[in-house]
């Protein structure tokens, strides 16, 4: 993992308002992406930036990402995955991890080019998800992801 430079979420020049942090990524991406570009990075983000006009703009600047990405902000994907696990064609693996005192189960889903949204111009992504559940209690956390390798 690198640290890069930060892009501070601050009030621009002609604005009163602060900015987003949606904002300060793509300026950041504007400002240091091409300096990065040849390290072949892969940018990490939560579900804010998991939206179809900065995926792209962070492939155009020639990196890779891996952004959460929620069911309630991505129905469409969701719609997609549900329909696919039910063809079977989602894949799947589980592995057994010992923890010092308990075990945990890792359960791996994931499926590759899918849409991110709905219609004809959408973003082919490689959706993955991982569920973590204590063997004794059942009880789950669950992690999901998209990523998309350019």
């Amino acid at each position: 993992m690198i640290a890069l430079e930060p892009e501070f979420i601050v009030p621009q020049d002609g604005y009163e308002k602060q900015d987003c942090e949606r904002a300060a990524g793509k300026r950041w991406l504007e400002q240091h992406g091409s300096r990065y570009a040849e390290l072949k990075a892969t940018l990490l983000g939560d579900d804010l930036y998991c939206h179809q006009p900065f995926c792209e703009q962070v492939l155009e600047k020639k990196f890779n990402f891996i952004f959460v990405c929620k069911p309630d902000s991505h129905p469409e994907l969701y719609q997609t995955v549900a329909y696919l696990q039910a063809q079977g064609a989602v894949e799947q693996f589980s592995e057994r991890v010992w923890k010092g005192k308990r075990a945990e189960i890792y359960t791996y889903r994931y499926v590759n080019q899918v849409p991110l949204r709905a219609g004809a111009d959408a973003l082919q992504v490689n959706w993955c998800e991982m569920t973590i559940q204590h063997e004794t209690t059942g009880k789950n956390h669950l992690s999901e992801c998209l990523g998309y390798s350019a």
